[in-house]
């Protein structure tokens, strides 16, 4: 059970989840103990698409998943879970699956108030230019002069300053108007090779209450965590509409296709050093 009280604040974060047949169940466990109330949870390699997204579910949350990068199995897939007590509304427009940028926004209205939502990956095997110009091409598409948060993996280390490719995608999120949130390390490996490359970023600077890593997962990615104040009043909340429920298609075919898909993935679940027979 999340527990999770509709209110003025966003609580939004984001993780690497490196698999979803391997670590989702291991990553809601985390998410039941640790009581972080998130409102929005984004993430990244979940390697699982649209037509599986029904398989991960968390109590309480609605879930939008984006398509994966054709015939890749593994290094791809976005999702964002939205909880259930808010409004959201996919920006199909700005959903989009290439080998440099893979990214899916959601339009969360509270009250009269609406906040863009993304979660975007960006392969390290794609081409950093490439990403940065389809960056700028997904800001554009975004609804003007409205809040947005932009959360993580961008493959672009923040702790090397001095890296020509770090410096061009500090400069271009800066000159969107973006401010990064997160300066710890993010990522390691082995507890070595500390790196800044998940982060949440956001257009509205004055709106950040609390930002942070959490430690405690035990994964080479941390997830990083932002709580936004967005200053509504209790009765502007009361005006929200009722949200519109999802639902589930338990047919025949669908389980036959379940059925394929956790034979193809066999093997990758039971490497998996916290799979219990």
């Amino acid at each position: 059970h999340y527990e999770y009280s509709p209110g003025a604040d966003l609580r939004a974060m984001f993780y690497y989840i490196d698999g979803n047949y391997s670590n989702f169940d291991s990553f809601a466990a985390e998410l039941a103990v640790q009581k972080l109330n998130c409102s929005v949870i984004g993430l990244a390699e979940t390697n699982v698409g649209k037509d599986k997204g029904d398989l991960f579910r968390l109590e309480n949350y609605n879930h939008f998943y984006n398509d994966k990068l054709p015939n890749k199995s593994k290094g791809t897939g976005v999702c964002l879970y939205i909880h259930s007590s808010l409004n959201a509304t996919i920006l199909e427009k700005l959903c989009t699956v290439t080998p440099h940028l893979e990214a899916l926004f959601v339009s969360i209205s509270m009250g009269t108030t609406k906040v863009n939502v993304g979660v975007i990956y960006r392969s390290p095997n794609g081409d950093p230019v490439q990403f940065l110009d389809e960056l700028v091409h997904l800001n554009s598409c975004l609804p003007k002069k409205s809040q947005s948060i932009l959360m993580g993996d961008f493959n672009f280390d923040l702790l090397k300053r001095k890296n020509p490719q770090t410096l061009e995608f500090e400069n271009t999120f800066l000159s969107l108007g973006y401010f990064p949130l997160i300066s710890k390390p993010t990522h390691s490996i082995n507890d070595h090779q500390l790196s800044c490359i998940d982060n949440i970023l956001t257009n509205d600077i004055d709106k950040v209450a609390m930002t942070g890593v959490i430690e405690d997962l035990s994964s080479h990615h941390r997830p990083v965590i932002a709580k936004f104040h967005l200053g509504i009043t209790q009765e502007a909340l009361s005006l929200s509409k009722p949200k519109i429920m999802q639902y589930y298609n338990y047919s025949r075919n669908n389980i036959e296709s379940l059925r394929k898909d956790l034979l193809s993935k066999q093997a990758e679940i039971l490497s998996n050093p916290n799979f219990e027979p």
